[in-house]
C-alpha cells in the first residue's frame, strides 16, 4: 500500500495540484487533503484510482526496504 507521503511527493513531481489529481482520479479534492495530511485513510478503490494517475505520469512507488518507501518519475513516452 502506498503512503499519503509517497502520494504527496508524487503529485508534487509531476506537478499536480490536489484539484487536478482529485478530478483525474474522479473524487473530491477533500479526500486526497484528507488522506495526505493524515487525517483519514482512504478506500481501497480510491488509493488504486490514485495510483493508476499518479503511474500513468510516470510514478513508480517503491517500496520499504528498510529505509522507507519511496518513489521513482521516469518522464511518460509521448
Amino acid at each position: 500500500m502506498i503512503t499519503s507521503e509517497q502520494v504527496k511527493a508524487a503529485r508534487s513531481v509531476v506537478g499536480l495540484s490536489v484539484r487536478g489529481l482529485a478530478a483525474a482520479a474522479d473524487m473530491s479534492p477533500f479526500t486526497i487533503t484528507r488522506f495526505e495530511t493524515g487525517k483519514g485513510g482512504m478506500y481501497a478503490v480510491n488509493m488504486a484510482k490514485v495510483q493508476a494517475v499518479l503511474e500513468r505520469a510516470g510514478i513508480t512507488f517503491l517500496p520499504d526496504h528498510g529505509e522507507g518507501p519511496g518513489i521513482r518519475w521516469r518522464q511518460p513516452e509521448t
